[in-house]
């Protein structure tokens, strides 16, 4: 029923480091999965740092289960631990979202804080996020 309000796109990106080929890394975030969906607005409020008042936004992102990003069973092994398995209800959540990956909609970084998945039954995801100032690893 709510799918018919799912008009944006967001992807979950997990942060990864990579052999800079020179002794080093190097850190980047990879998209690995993707989902429609809506983001809402749960509350918001002004808080006081750094010498000014900033708007500090708590949303919701309401989304189908996702689409894995990556097709390679070795990068899904590298990423989940395990290669992906469909559930019964089409493409899902392969492995747990962890609190240390973002959900970009439109561009915009949110901090993942916890990931319901209403009585498990695997239809849709419910998402709180926090949006990520710019310039916020």
């Amino acid at each position: 029923m709510i799918e018919r309000f799912y008009r944006m796109t967001g992807e979950i990106h997990r942060k990864t480091k990579a052999s800079d080929g020179m002794g080093g890394s190097t850190t980047s975030w990879v998209a690995i999965m993707t989902s429609r969906g809506v983001l809402d607005l749960a509350s918001g409020n002004e808080i006081y740092k750094a010498s000014k008042i900033m708007a500090e936004a708590t949303h919701t992102w309401f989304c189908q289960p996702f689409t894995l990003l990556i097709e390679d069973p070795a990068e899904q092994t590298l990423y989940f631990g395990v290669p992906f398995k469909a559930s019964p209800y089409g493409s899902a959540m392969p492995a747990p979202i962890l609190n240390t990956d973002r959900l970009v909609v439109d561009g915009i970084n949110y901090e993942i804080l916890y990931v319901d998945d209403p009585m498990n039954m695997g239809h849709h995801l419910e998402i709180a996020v926090r949006r990520l100032e710019s310039g916020q690893v």
